[in-house]
């Protein structure tokens, strides 16, 4: 993975900008687009959830089509814990909303617990928890 941009957010985490995402072609996914294999976060999903906001202001904006954009949060208290945030534009293009950015990686992370992907309107949502 090549890093294209570092920011320091207080004490709280250090927060990178991927420029792909880190779950490749890696990871396999139930049909419900839930991944089937990886580590469990503990605690299960806050960490997760703390990372949306910085992930969506990165995300938003205007995309053409098939454009991917991921985001990769490390935890600053857990060293090795990441949680990677990718969108992808699935129509011929169109604005991402940080409102509809938050709603779509929420759903992920209420929906499976190490991580998911699925499509809602134009935008594919992709969350994944990484204990490295």
């Amino acid at each position: 993975m090549q890093f294209s941009q570092l920011l320091l957010i207080g004490a709280a985490a250090v927060i990178t900008v991927s420029a792909g995402p880190i779950e490749g072609n890696l990871l396999e996914a139930r049909a419900d687009g839930c991944f089937t294999a990886g580590p469990v976060p503990n605690p299960p999903k806050p960490g997760g959830f703390n990372g949306i906001g910085p992930a969506c202001r990165f995300l938003q904006g205007g995309y053409v089509g098939g454009e991917r954009r991921s985001f990769c949060v490390d935890a600053a208290d857990r060293p090795g814990v990441k949680w990677d945030y990718t969108v992808v534009n699935v129509a011929k293009g169109g604005d991402l909303t940080f409102e509809a950015c938050y709603s779509g990686l929420s759903k992920e992370i209420n929906r499976c617990s190490i991580g998911g992907r699925k499509t809602y309107k134009n935008w594919q949502y992709t969350y994944v928890y990484l204990d490295l």
